[in-house]
């Protein structure tokens, strides 16, 4: 089974339309990857049925690698648990910074 990496949501522009529609530069936090998650979880066929996307990777650059880490690894954050906590896998990829 392929994996499905989630970012945060931003439309891919022209210049970027080789990225996943749900590739950004957008700040790792609990609102935006929460965003991503649900809107790949959505995505429709042209047909209009649900694809049955289910993200399991989050792709970050070097620069935002202990962010997704701090965010997706912790199991409590600021004396709440985290419903984010193991969501997805963090995966490195030094060429996104």
């Amino acid at each position: 089974m392929a994996r499905t990496a989630v970012a945060a949501v931003a439309p891919a522009t022209p210049a970027t339309s080789m990225m996943s529609p749900y590739a950004s530069r957008q700040t790792i936090n609990s609102a935006n990857v929460q965003a991503a998650y649900t809107a790949m979880t959505q995505l429709r066929s042209n047909e209009g049925r649900l694809l049955g996307v289910k993200p399991q990777v989050m792709l970050c650059g070097p620069s935002t690698y202990f962010a997704a880490r701090a965010l997706i690894e912790a199991q409590v954050i600021d004396a709440t648990s985290n419903t984010l906590y193991k969501l997805v896998e963090i995966v490195n990829v030094p060429w996104l910074d």
